[in-house]
């Protein structure tokens, strides 16, 4: 918890800042779905970086492999990197180890 350890406290506060961000965005592109407007879509990033934020967001033992060259451009990169970071969450939380 955040009153157990007051060295870790920037820590937990940062996870909990990006993680809120994070589903803020994902609540407003559900909203415009839901609405029927297409989200405004996000800059397109490097597979090597979408990758790269994923792995950070995932943890250190996890593992993703392609074969696709990383500097392949990815369309909707924000978009790309929520629904990945999803996947490899559920695939975690319910997946083998």
């Amino acid at each position: 918890a955040l009153g157990a350890v007051p060295e870790r406290r920037a820590e937990h506060l940062a996870v909990l800042q990006r993680e809120g961000r994070r589903l803020a965005s994902l609540v407003d592109r559900v909203v415009a779905l839901a609405a029927g407007r297409r989200p405004a879509q996000a800059p397109s990033l490097a597979l090597g970086e979408l990758l790269e934020r994923t792995l950070d967001h995932a943890g250190e033992d996890a593992v993703l492999r392609t074969k696709a060259p990383l500097e392949l451009r990815v369309p909707d990169g924000e978009g790309a990197l929520s629904a990945l970071r999803e996947l490899v969450e559920n695939a975690r939380r319910h997946g083998a180890p």
